[in-house]
């Protein structure tokens, strides 16, 4: 279960509409069009489960290209890096 992976978006391509968010999603991510609306119309910061088998690195290549930000984790990155803190907001400076 710890092997589990994560698209972790930090933030949008400038000028990035939903739209094109979702067309890279589709065509990277193996998202089906509708799930990939749903996911392009998250504001970042935001976290999505990755099917298994689904690799984003061709997502977050485009992505940080056209200059916003990604990344992919597995649950067994996160549980190394120790115990965690609660926390009540989170604000993006």
């Amino acid at each position: 279960m710890n092997s589990r992976r994560f698209l972790t978006i930090i933030k949008r391509a400038d000028n990035q509409s939903p739209a094109g968010m979702a067309e890279l999603l589709e065509k990277a991510c193996g998202f089906d069009i509708e799930t990939a609306r749903l996911k392009a119309n998250t504001e970042p910061p935001s976290v999505f489960s990755l099917n298994d088998g689904i690799n984003a690195s061709d997502f977050i290549l485009k992505l940080n290209d056209m200059g916003g930000q990604a990344f992919e984790c597995t649950l067994r990155d996160i549980e190394s890096l120790g115990r965690t803190r609660m926390i009540r907001n989170i604000g993006i400076l």
